[in-house]
């Protein structure tokens, strides 16, 4: 438990500290999808674990830490895109389910890589085959983003 704790606690420093640089909402945004991408990608094993807690709940003690880390970078995230919106560098949208799309999306293809690659019989074991499916994931999450938040008087 305190090694799921220490992993999602240092992403949350992480978060914070793109949270406080002075640059645009989107560029926090993107840098904060990228970090959270790579992070996911670079310990798949680890990922599954935590989503296999989450799905499960067996052990309530467990569950609960890794909801509550998670939730607080959840909020951190909120920030970012409830500020975008505040100061008009985002169109207003549901911010948990823009959350939810991005978490979700990154998930689905660490988990299951076979739907975006049917190629990938046995899962993410290549370094050559991660590095394309990483490349492919971020891009295709900025450009989501950057097509959802945008204002449609800036288009």
């Amino acid at each position: 438990m305190e090694i799921v704790s220490n992993r999602i606690k240092e992403f949350n420093l992480q978060l914070k500290s793109i949270n406080e640089d002075q640059v645009p909402n989107m560029d926090k945004l993107l840098r904060v999808v990228e970090g959270y991408a790579k992070r996911i990608l670079s310990n798949i094993p680890f990922h599954r674990m935590m989503q296999r807690e989450l799905s499960l709940a067996q052990r309530p003690e467990m569950f609960s830490t890794i909801k509550d880390a998670m939730m607080a970078n959840v909020d951190v995230i909120e920030n970012i895109v409830n500020d975008g919106i505040a100061n008009g560098q985002f169109r207003k949208v549901d911010v948990r389910m823009l959350i939810a799309t991005i978490i979700g999306t990154i998930s689905n293809v660490v988990i299951f890589p076979f739907k975006v690659d049917p190629d990938l019989k046995l899962g993410l074991t290549k370094q050559k085959d991660l590095d394309i499916i990483s490349t492919r994931l971020i891009s295709h999450l900025h450009h989501l983003i950057i097509t959802y938040l945008t204002p449609d008087d800036a288009i």
